[in-house]
């Protein structure tokens, strides 16, 4: 009979034997036979992976798998499926120790079957192996197919699995030794390769992190190729600081890296560092240096070191001590920048020869002498010469410069001299330098444009003790104000109203601290500043902030006006000058800050006259002649005004002070944050 390609139980049937030929007869008890069927199709399985390789501290996952197509199950009239049997496994031993190496779970899960009456997969994880930290070589094992029953046999290609497993922490290629000559200098490279979680270096116990990496110059470089291998190179610099040092190499798992797989290696430089502290002294013409700082092991205490010398690339001598005089003249180095390379001999051994550069020029030292200041009315600045000493210790050619800082509005704020002795006398003039402002002339000396020295000298401009002025309407007069330093000397303040539209200028002086009013002649707009009076002269120059007043003065009728004047005529004719800008200024030399003398006459100090009745019933009598004296004094007061201040414009020490403010005509003092505008507030018509 043929095969069905079923999995099925035995099978029984009966064969029995009838004729149709009444000559046959047949023996009644001979006619039956049983036949019974052996099922000749069984489950073939095997593993689906024979060789399996896993780490250290790993499972295997093993699967099985039925090999073949036969079908099974009641439902078509197969074996069931309760009747396959259980799989059995069986352990061959390789290099492998149970227990030490790797645990072993014999149980199998059983045979099911799938929607086509086939066999599902089974999969399990029967093997499992130790992480030892053990460095070892690759171990084997082998687990076998064991069928139990007539049903379910095991193909012999796939019954067999062998497990591999590979050490998770192995150095295949450890760093080795080096030996290096420090002259030659560059880098030592150091490779280790392995198979594990992590690779790290350690330099004497210490990982090698940014800080270590710095310190001593490490470059750590991963080369590895492929995930299953570990690889590295450490680049260590030939310096002294690493001689000796124990380079590790250590392979450690995730799981477990406080004990690592480890192999270390040393680095051993040979040979002398440079010299140490090379210095160049143009005073002397002496070239010093300190010996070397490292010496190998290798050289015995006592050796003799020699210093070959070489000057721009020649050699000028062999010493065995640590300085040297050179001569500038025949080396033809003077005033000029040359190289200087020493070299060491000792032994067998010889060292780097670092070159330095040197500028051989002069030392330049700067020296203040004086500083002369002189006061220029015409623009109202000072102009100033500072002379200074420079020394140098050689003949060279030098520049010697000169600036000053702020250089606002400063004239020819650079100046420049060539110079070749070894004393020059450098007087640099500053021009336009402002009142009251502190200022730094600043002189370099420059050798072929390198800086030999830079000398800062500061100074102050003369200041005034009038720092600042308070104005304020009254009526039709001014009240005046001036504010003293703390510890001010002056005996009082010259004030002076400038009316720049009407070309018109009025002064006054003031003694005292308390505020005075002051009844100017005409209205307008006035720009008030206050100078010093100091040593009954007027010191030419303020700190004053000019401020801006607008004065309205009540006008009198025409009739009113025609007979003061003539009351004035008849009381005062003397012809008064009126004052004048065109009187040319004059200038004065001071040291620093001495006041300018200019005399003041005391008695020449405003006064204003006011005159009327003193009963209640005279007020009647005779108020029309009260009325013309008052006008009379009225204008006498300003013809006198006009009368002090022509004397002042006579003074000479007054004629240094720039009355007239020129300020452009255009400007809107309600809005120029640089002034203080002081506005009249009675009920006069004002003009702007």
């Amino acid at each position: 009979m043929p095969q069905d390609n079923i999995v099925e139980l035995q099978e029984v049937f009966r064969w029995r034997l009838t004729v149709n030929d009444s000559r046959v007869r047949l023996d009644p008890e001979k006619i039956t036979q049983l036949v019974r069927l052996d099922n000749q199709d069984v489950f073939n399985i095997g593993f689906k992976d024979v060789n399996v390789t896993i780490r250290e501290g790993e499972g295997a996952a093993l699967t099985i798998k039925q090999i073949g197509n036969e079908t099974g199950g009641a439902d078509i009239g197969g074996f069931p499926e309760d009747g396959l049997q259980p799989i059995q496994l069986e352990l061959i031993l390789g290099t492998a120790t149970n227990g030490s190496d790797f645990l072993i779970n014999f149980t199998v899960p059983r045979l099911t079957y799938s929607v086509n009456n086939t066999l599902n997969d089974i999969s399990f994880t029967s093997i499992t192996s130790i992480d030892d930290n053990i460095i070892e070589g690759n171990e084997t094992l082998k687990v076998v197919i064991v069928p139990v029953g007539n049903n379910v046999q095991a193909q012999k290609d796939r019954q067999t699995a062998t497990i591999t497993i590979i050490d998770n922490n192995i150095i295949t290629t450890p760093p080795e030794s080096v030996t290096v000559l420090l002259n030659e200098g560059g880098r030592a490279n150091f490779t280790c390769e392995g198979t594990g979680g992590v690779l790290r270096w350690t330099v004497e116990g210490l990982p090698t992190d940014h800080s270590l990496n710095q310190e001593r110059s490490l470059i750590v470089s991963n080369t590895s190729a492929s995930p299953d291998v570990l690889s590295s190179v450490l680049s260590v610099a030939v310096l002294p600081i690493n001689d000796g040092v124990n380079i590790t190499c250590q392979i450690y798992s995730i799981s477990n890296p406080f004990d690592p797989t480890t192999s270390t290696s040393t680095l051993t430089i040979r040979g002398i560092s440079s010299v140490e502290d090379l210095q160049w002294s143009n005073d002397d013409q002496l070239l010093s240096w300190s010996p070397p700082s490292f010496y190998s092991n290798d050289i015995l205490p006592g050796g003799i070191a020699t210093y070959n010398v070489l000057v721009n690339g020649i050699s000028v001598t062999n010493t065995a001590n640590t300085s040297v005089w050179l001569n500038s003249t025949a080396l033809n180095i003077s005033c000029k920048e040359f190289d200087v390379s020493v070299t060491v001999f000792i032994v067998q051994y010889v060292s780097l020869g670092t070159v330095h550069s040197f500028n051989n020029t002069a030392n330049y030292t700067v020296f203040y002498e004086s500083l002369l200041m002189n006061y220029d009315e015409s623009n109202s600045t000072f102009s100033a010469n500072l002379t200074s000493l420079i020394n140098s210790t050689q003949s060279c050619d030098s520049t010697i410069m000169g600036r000053v800082y702020p250089d606002k509005g400063i004239k020819e704020n650079t100046q420049f001299i060539k110079a070749n002795e070894k004393e020059e006398i450098f007087q640099y003039k500053m021009i336009g330098l402002k009142p009251c402002r502190t200022y730094t002339a600043v002189i370099d000396v420059l050798h072929y444009f390198i800086r030999g020295d830079k000398t800062n000298f500061t100074f102050t401009t003369p200041s005034s003790d009038v720092y600042d002025i308070i104005v304020s309407n009254e009526n039709e007069s001014v009240s005046v104000e001036c504010v003293y330093a703390l510890l001010s000397t002056a005996e009082g303040c010259h004030v002076v109203f400038n009316d720049v539209a009407n070309k018109r200028s009025e002064s006054f002086n003031i003694t005292g601290s308390g505020n005075t009013t002051i009844s100017l002649s005409t209205s307008g707009h006035y720009t008030v500043t206050a100078y010093d009076i100091l040593n009954e002269s007027i010191i030419p120059w303020s700190c004053v902030q000019p401020k801006l007043v607008t004065v309205v003065k009540f006008m009198p009728s025409p009739s009113s006006v025609r007979s003061s004047n003539e009351l004035l005529h008849t009381l005062y004719s003397e012809d008064v000058p009126v004052l004048t800008s065109s009187e040319s200024p004059s200038s004065s030399d001071l040291n620093i800050s001495p006041a300018i003398p200019s005399t003041i006459n005391s008695n020449s100090i405003n006064s204003v006259v006011l005159i009327g009745s003193s009963a209640v019933g005279a007020v009647i009598v005779f108020a029309p002649i009260t009325i013309i004296i008052a006008v009379a004094a009225v204008v006498w007061h300003i013809r006198k005004t006009k009368t002090k201040s022509n004397f002042m414009s006579n003074n000479p020490a007054y004629g240094q002070i720039q009355l007239t403010l020129q300020m452009p005509s255009e400007i809107k003092t309600d809005v120029n944050p640089a002034y203080e505008t002081v506005t009249n507030n009675a009920l006069y018509e004002t003009v702007f």
